[in-house]
């Protein structure tokens, strides 16, 4: 586990604050459209903040704008310009944002060092924008430039501003002007070729506010958005699962339960995690960190658990993916689960669009299928006269849904 994961779920676990607050400030291109804004820490509703520790202000700022508020609340189709310290941009923490919503705004003190520039040479690679903070040229800090996408400087001395544009002429940069402050500021930066304009003058910081889940929700869902991220390889859910000490004492439970009749008992997670296979590793992964909550009651639970069997039961009927059936079963109750609107929980997770239409309109097979499984819980007869399936198929399928979800919760609980 990263740092900045471990610091995400201890400051979670140390909190009691319902509010999660995070400073937003607009940046305009030429003809004045927003096209993204730069986060900033903010630990009140103040417009303001007392930063002592800028390594902890900035992971404290990424927690609430990811996960707290959700980041595209905050930008809309835009990007996000995240200031990064020495410290953060080293760690493998930052490889964790998505490249398309980020810019990653390197902090005028961070010297152009070895290793700063390998690392800002990976994020680069990986996709990531590079923009360079309070920007004044430096021999020592040359290097830097040639990787940098966005060179942000501060509105101020004019001499001193053509200085550093006349630096930086053979370089193919963006020019984004900050501190902008009155209609003369912006005149002499239009003039100067800026591309990008930040400052008072256009818009001042506002602050964002939004609620935090209570701990184990919020660290559920970090889990669940792993799990549902299509590119993710079987060997990095194993990592997952066996850096849980909680997660694989209970899915080593669950796999040693009469349900998979084993011979002999499983005493080697890896290994019986291997007996799994890629798909079912992650639905019972799934399975195992949504009966974990703790403050919900475990009959909502158990009709989520049934109608994913329920899901899996009647897709094999229908050629669609059983896995996949059983995921969009189980994801049916998250709205229940976190208290919040559907489209607002799958909208971050790295879902197929299929599968959020399934969840959030009820849109297609998916969608049909978990209609299905909640028309039968609720003994809503008269509209499963229409389903594709005969009445036979969904009391078997049911039943044997049912019995399924009282055998693996019994087997999971400790």
């Amino acid at each position: 586990m990263s740092f900045l994961a471990r610091r995400f779920h201890e400051a979670l676990e140390r909190s009691d604050m319902i509010q999660a607050f995070v400073g937003r400030q607009p940046i305009f291109d030429r003809d004045l459209e927003v096209i993204g804004a730069e986060l900033l820490y903010r630990d009140s509703a103040a417009n303001s903040a007392r930063i002592e520790d800028a390594v902890a202000a900035s992971r404290s700022t990424i927690v609430t704008a990811f996960t707290e508020i959700g980041i595209d609340a905050l930008v809309g189709g835009g990007v996000a310009y995240v200031n990064f310290p020495e410290d953060l941009l080293l760690s493998p923490d930052a490889e964790a944002l998505p490249p398309s919503k980020v810019v990653v705004e390197i902090l005028e003190h961070v010297p152009a060092t070895p290793e700063v520039l390998a690392a800002v040479q990976r994020l680069k690679d990986a996709g990531y924008t590079i923009a360079l903070d309070d920007y004044i040229y430096e021999e020592s800090r040359a290097a830097l430039i040639p990787l940098a996408d966005i060179i942000k400087i501060e509105v101020g001395d004019k001499d001193a501003m053509r200085s550093t544009l006349k630096a930086l002429s053979p370089y193919d940069v963006t020019l984004l002007a900050e501190k902008v402050e009155d209609q003369a500021d912006m005149r002499l930066c239009m003039e100067l070729g800026f591309d990008l304009f930040q400052g008072y003058f256009l818009c001042r910081p506002e602050v964002v506010t939004g609620e935090k889940l209570p701990a184990n929700r919020m660290s559920t869902l970090r889990l669940l958005s792993k799990l549902s991220d299509p590119t993710v390889d079987f060997g990095t859910l194993v990592e997952l699962v066996c850096a849980d000490v909680a997660l694989s004492y209970r899915l080593l439970r669950y796999l040693n339960s009469a349900h998979f009749s084993l011979r002999q008992p499983l005493t080697d997670v890896r290994q019986a995690l291997g007996l799994l296979g890629y798909n079912k590793l992650r639905a019972w992964v799934a399975l195992v960190a949504l009966s974990s909550v703790e403050d919900k009651p475990a009959e909502l639970i158990r009709i989520g658990v049934v109608r994913a069997r329920m899901c899996e039961l009647l897709a094999d009927d229908i050629g669609i993916d059983g896995p996949t059936a059983f995921t969009v079963g189980l994801f049916s109750i998250l709205d229940a689960l976190f208290d919040r609107e559907m489209t607002e929980l799958v909208g971050p997770l790295p879902l197929d669009e299929v599968l959020k239409a399934a969840l959030v309109d009820r849109a297609g097979p998916l969608g049909q299928l978990i209609t299905h499984a909640e028309q039968y819980e609720a003994g809503r007869w008269n509209s499963l006269m229409e389903s594709q399936f005969s009445t036979d198929t969904l009391v078997e399928a049911y039943l044997n849904a049912n019995r399924w979800a009282v055998e693996s919760l019994a087997a999971l609980s400790c």
